[in-house]
């Protein structure tokens, strides 16, 4: 059983369908005792306008399992701004990073936290080693691979694992509670690697499921797509360099 605690950090966006499902699914594991030391659930809604909030409020008040801690946001900040949100509220020693709109297998859970106790810096469910897998169709699987590449292109610490871009992923807290607040960013991996390229790194396979309801965080088409990760790479690029002259 691991030893050091861990907060679940959940970012949403129009998901009512489908968090009560994932939510459902870790409350199951922790009470049959397959998962150990959660802290807490931290939801961070970035604006959701289809009952999202009124379902995790409800959740709030009826003592679940683990404790859930909500924070609202009226508007949409983007994914990686959320998940920081989310890390700043939480105190344990680790902080899993994961989407509840059905793409990341909750029992893979059951993979990652035992690598928690070998004093790992982070902990990458990996699409792309051996065993891993995505769901997406071949367009989107382009452009992904691509991504990847211009990635590991820019960061060395990117250029040692098979899926930087991964958003499923387990991370010591004090290697991400002080990163500075990145409005429309979309990958908190990616911007860890960049400002902690000697991280201690385990990828662990995962066969990645279709989206099941929700709203993408991660604009997929075209030219719109491409603007806005040149824009979030290059950001990291000079938060990292800034963080050497420091």
């Amino acid at each position: 059983m691991q030893k050091h605690t861990i907060s679940i950090i959940l970012a949403v966006l129009n998901e009512v369908n489908s968090l009560p499902q994932t939510l459902d699914q870790i409350f199951n594991l922790y009470k049959e005792q397959k998962i150990s030391n959660v802290n807490d659930i931290i939801i961070i809604d970035d604006g959701s306008t289809d009952g999202t909030v009124e379902y995790i409020n409800s959740i709030s008040r009826n003592n679940p399992v683990i404790p859930v801690k909500f924070i609202s946001r009226n508007i949409k900040m983007g994914t990686v701004d959320a998940q920081l949100a989310g890390i700043a509220e939480s105190s344990a020693d680790y902080v899993c990073i994961m989407d509840s709109d059905g793409q990341h297998p909750v029992m893979k859970l059951l993979d990652l936290f035992p690598a928690i106790d070998m004093n790992i810096d982070l902990i990458v469910a990996s699409r792309y080693v051996k065993g891993g897998s995505n769901s997406w169709k071949a367009s989107r699987g382009v452009v992904s691979r691509g991504a990847t590449i211009l990635a590991k292109f820019l960061f060395k610490g990117a250029r040692r694992l098979k899926d930087p871009m991964s958003g499923f992923f387990i991370a010591k807290r004090s290697l991400v509670c002080n990163l500075e607040s990145v409005k429309f960013g979309y990958k908190l991996l990616l911007y860890t690697l960049s400002t902690h390229p000697d991280a201690s790194i385990l990828e662990i396979p995962m066969k990645m499921n279709s989206r099941e309801e929700g709203e993408s965080k991660v604009v997929s088409k075209g030219m719109d797509f491409i603007v806005k990760y040149f824009k979030e790479i290059i950001n990291y690029k000079i938060k990292s360099n800034q963080r050497k002259k420091n």
